[in-house]
């Protein structure tokens, strides 16, 4: 099922249009350059330049040789520039910030973008099987959504790739018409995450992690150090599921 890229503009009409502005490593009150006011207007964009700032002086910390501070300076500069002929085009901003990060990580900083998502609902990836802790009859477990929206919808969803294994497998998008109800699996039972997205109003379901998502019909393996492309992710929910046959529905907020 290809992904409606509709659904992705109107997002970003609906979130630059709103005019509100976040925090950012920057005061947005000073911002004169498009791609200053598209990151105080974005968000996810804000959230992301303060790590990549974060990261930034991370880096400076770790070493004393002046050289070396310049040569951080110089390309850190270099970055900016190409982020400020990215203009108020979001996913390049986000793939400058992706690359920039990445050189900073290259350096020894540890700040990730996939540590963001809300403590409720959140999960840590890498955490031990949690499964563990109770008592499971059934190794795997059936998953059953249903389009309680108005409109029709896209999901996808992650999951472990087998009882206890510490890989997650990443699969979308499946399209959900109104009032229609599809059963998934067979999966292992334990951590499970999904997300759903719809244009007419725009609505996105996920308050959890970011995980890395594509335009089109994917199927890949979830990768801690995955940089997106694009700078391409998406929140996910979480929950925790032991029940032979579990129903999720989804309405519009």
């Amino acid at each position: 099922m290809i992904f409606n890229r509709s659904i992705l503009y109107i997002w970003l009409f609906t979130i630059l249009a709103s005019g509100h502005a976040f925090g950012a490593s920057f005061d947005c009150n000073k911002a004169t350059h498009a791609d200053e006011m598209a990151i105080c207007a974005d968000q996810d964009l804000s959230a992301r330049d303060e790590v990549v700032n974060d990261a930034y002086r991370h880096v400076k910390s770790l070493t004393k040789s002046s050289q070396v501070k310049k040569n951080i300076n110089t390309t850190t500069h270099k970055f900016n520039n190409e982020r400020g002929l990215c203009g108020g085009d979001v996913w390049c901003i986000k793939d400058v910030q992706e690359r920039t990060l990445g050189y900073f990580r290259d350096l020894g900083a540890n700040e990730n973008f996939l540590a963001w998502g809300t403590a409720t609902g959140s999960v840590d990836l890498d955490l031990p099987f949690q499964s563990e802790k109770v008592r499971i009859n059934e190794e795997t477990l059936s998953l059953r959504f249903c389009n309680k929206a108005r409109q029709d919808v896209t999901m996808a969803m992650s999951f472990r790739t087998g009882l206890g294994s510490s890989q997650f497998a990443i699969k979308g998008w499946y399209a959900l018409k109104v009032d229609e109800c599809e059963t998934f699996g067979p999966y292992p039972k334990g951590d499970f995450l999904w997300t759903a997205m719809a244009s007419k109003p725009w609505a996105l379901w996920g308050n959890g992690p970011r995980l890395c998502v594509s335009d089109a019909k994917f199927d890949t393996i979830y990768n801690p150090m995955q940089r997106c492309r694009n700078g391409y992710t998406l929140k996910f929910n979480h929950a925790f599921i032991v029940s032979d046959r579990f129903t999720i529905d989804m309405w519009e907020r």
